[in-house]
């Protein structure tokens, strides 16, 4: 067995063992591909991953997004070349969640402890949106809410420098390295004030289709005012540009948007997930 690293231009190789949602995300800034091979070129397994908080001064950690393997020996090669991968990265501490069982006990067969519990991750529909909208009567939205195909990559780059500046990343370790076309131009919305933008919402669409919300945030005295018109605007573009049954992958990164989710989708619930940990190296401090 040999070890090549995926990207962008060969994941396809790989297509037996990493979705097309996530061979999507190799070739951005913190995500890394590990493949195994036989032969030079037959594939018989694959690891992705994300490196977290790598551009801060706190530890960084793995998520291991995904682990497909033809065999055990191959599990064995894939996570002993993991291990290694960590330690050059000086990672901390290795995350994953898996809804499969099988998944579960390779990683816990390598040392990781997992327990089951509800996903962070939350998925609903655009059908379930339009029920929202409709419970909530017609609503006119301010006339400075824009799509984010209305204003221009100057206006947008200002704001993502304040993103950065607060550390407003949203879902993504690598905002400041996306281009503003990463974002669905027509689904995606912001508040200007004086030429400005002042609050977003970004939306992200999969290769799959499924729709993926990534940053949410506003600034300035109205800024909750506006979060409330950003959201209105997002929902209702969504049911304009989009069948009922596209789906949206929630992810409650943090307790306001947990918080959020659980106003809007009382009844929702996130699916029952393993979720594991291993501790890497030395934690700073």
């Amino acid at each position: 067995m040999e070890v090549i690293s995926i990207t962008n231009e060969n994941a396809i190789d790989f297509a037996d063992y990493i979705s097309e949602d996530i061979q999507s995300f190799l070739g951005r800034e913190f995500f890394r591909g590990i493949g195994i091979v036989e032969n030079y070129s037959d594939a018989v397994g694959a690891l992705v991953y994300e490196l977290m908080d790598y551009d801060s001064e706190k530890d960084v950690k793995s998520h291991i997004y995904s682990l497909g393997v033809k065999s055990d020996k191959a599990t064995d090669f894939i996570m002993s070349e993991y291990q290694k991968h960590a330690g050059e990265e000086e990672v901390v501490q290795s995350i994953y969640e898996s809804e499969d069982k099988d998944t579960d006990n390779r990683f816990v067969s390598h040392g990781f402890v997992s327990d089951k519990a509800e996903s962070p991750e939350l998925v609903i529909c655009v059908g379930e949106l339009e029920k929202i909208l409709k419970s909530a009567g017609k609503r006119n939205l301010p006339p400075y809410i824009h799509t984010l195909k209305d204003v221009s990559r100057l206006q947008y780059r200002e704001f993502l420098k304040k993103l950065l500046i607060h550390r407003q990343f949203g879902i993504l370790e690598d905002l400041s390295y996306l281009p503003m076309s990463w974002f669905e131009a027509e689904a995606s919305v912001c508040s200007v004030a004086d030429n400005k933008i002042d609050g977003i919402f970004l939306i992200h669409a999969l290769p799959s289709g499924t729709l993926l919300p990534c940053v949410f945030t506003a600034f300035g005295p109205d800024s909750k005012k506006n979060l409330g018109f950003l959201l209105l605007a997002a929902m209702q573009r969504a049911v304009q540009l989009y069948e009922d049954d596209t789906k949206i992958v929630i992810r409650r990164h943090d307790d306001k948007v947990k918080s959020l989710t659980d106003k809007l989708f009382p009844d929702k619930k996130g699916n029952q997930v393993f979720i594991g940990k291993r501790a890497e190296g030395k934690v700073n401090g």
